[in-house]
């Protein structure tokens, strides 16, 4: 039996690179999911669905955002089972290099003016194979994040993987900025493709990360201290039913982001007829400041707990998407920029900043990162098909917008209450943690 490595080496671990390693990790991948979705909104209904009505192209277009979510319980399975059983690091190298692959073959596929049904059927499964690899870096990630971290800044720690995803939504809206820009002849048939080419940079950062460098030095720590499950899988649904459903109720909160980011966009653009610049610029700014407010609001879950501060956030969440859908629908810009920004860099952010922590420390070392993905997307599901389930409910004009935001406020309620139904966790230590 190799000897157990004791505290003091677990506390004194390169903790700049390990945070490093799971900001830059979230980024690029989440890089590469976003540019998807602001394609679906913008671009891909009359490139890949132009046989189909107007209204239903939209619908058509962001169900394949939500396509994506599909095969994530499987990659959270699958890629789970590598983190758990041979390192974090590996599940991040892999998902990585799948993300690439997809993303720059989503980038070559033919039109359906070019190839018929074959566009679309090649466009889903390869949003099948962006969703099967995410949950190998959001959990992995966060496991990292929340191992490595001093005992009072888990949450804070766990937090930078997030703000790390809200970079990768900048850069993924930053890149379309210039691209809605162009002649709408060229848009359509070559213009959309230019961000998707920036995949290759994922494929070679996954490559490096996870196949070139050293093993990270927490998840090593933690195999000498623990016991590793032959199949962590199984273990996991043996013994952590509970965590699993309660995360994945928690993680609808993510339906906010979704629909508050591609729906909104998709809406205010096609329906509203407000400029996709404009809404593009509304988007960047509050991910901008969210890249800040993510970390603070983990800070005061440090000090206060992780459920009020996301419970805070999930209720907040469901309250401001009424005004925010309200000023789509009535197409005021202004109002739209101020219920945009507060909802996504204030409310959202709460809970966001808080999740990984909550949903992490759910588990102990030898599930974690399978029991952080699996449940997480179980919860995702909901999300990813939240924008698609947003347009057709909006197909019933009796109801329109409403009827989305009531949706949502659902989502945040139940997602409130598994927060309030877990164990508060900011005062447990990890080692009490990994003995469950």
């Amino acid at each position: 039996m190799r000897p157990a490595v004791d505290q003091t080496a677990r506390e004194t671990g390169n903790r700049g690179q390990i945070v490093f390693v799971a900001w830059l990790s979230n980024a690029f991948t989440y890089c590469n999911f976003f540019m998807y979705g602001t394609a679906a909104a913008l671009v891909f209904g009359p490139v890949f669905f132009d046989h189909l009505d107007a209204g239903w192209r939209e619908v058509a277009a962001l169900g394949t955002f939500g396509a994506g979510y599909i095969a994530r319980p499987l990659g959270a399975l699958v890629l789970g089972h590598v983190g758990d059983r041979f390192g974090r690091d590996k599940a991040l190298g892999l998902s990585l290099v799948l993300m690439g692959v997809s993303t720059v073959l989503i980038g070559v596929l033919p039109s359906y003016a070019v190839a018929g049904v074959a566009a679309p059927v090649g466009l889903v499964l390869l949003r099948l194979v962006q969703g099967f690899a995410i949950p190998g870096a959001h959990a992995g990630t966060f496991s990292i994040a929340i191992e490595s971290a001093p005992s009072k800044r888990r949450a804070l720690f766990a937090s930078f993987a997030i703000s790390g995803t809200a970079f990768g939504f900048i850069a993924a809206t930053l890149v379309f900025i210039p691209v809605m820009a162009l002649p709408h002849d060229q848009l359509p048939s070559w213009g959309w493709r230019i961000p998707f080419f920036l995949g290759a940079a994922t494929l070679w950062l996954g490559c490096r990360m996870g196949f070139s460098t050293p093993e990270l030095r927490i998840f090593e720590h933690e195999r000498n201290r623990v016991r590793v499950e032959r199949i962590p899988g199984l273990e996991l649904l043996r013994a952590h039913k509970r965590a699993v459903l309660r995360v994945g109720m928690a993680a609808l909160v993510a339906t906010v982001s979704s629909v508050s980011s591609f729906f909104v966009l998709s809406q205010a653009v096609n329906g509203s007829g407000v400029p996709a610049a404009t809404m593009l610029s509304m988007l960047v700014i509050s991910s901008f400041i969210a890249m800040f407010t993510t970390p603070a609001w983990a800070w005061v879950a440090d000090q206060v707990g992780r459920r009020p501060v996301f419970m805070a956030g999930a209720i907040g969440s469901a309250t401001l998407t009424w005004p925010l859908l309200w000023a789509v629908d009535q197409a005021n810009v202004a109002l739209i920029f101020i219920f945009g920004i507060l909802q996504n860099s204030l409310a959202y952010s709460a809970s966001n900043g808080v999740a990984p922590s909550l949903y992490a420390e759910m588990f102990p070392a030898h599930v974690r990162v399978s029991g952080t993905a699996f449940g997480i997307q179980i919860g995702l599901l909901a999300a990813g098909m939240g924008p698609g389930l947003s347009a057709v409910l909006m197909q019933h004009e009796s109801l329109g917008w409403m009827s989305v935001a009531s949706f949502v406020t659902v989502v945040c309620v139940v997602a409130t209450l598994a927060a309030w139904s877990a164990q508060e966790t900011v005062d447990v230590s990890m080692d009490r943690l990994d003995e469950r």
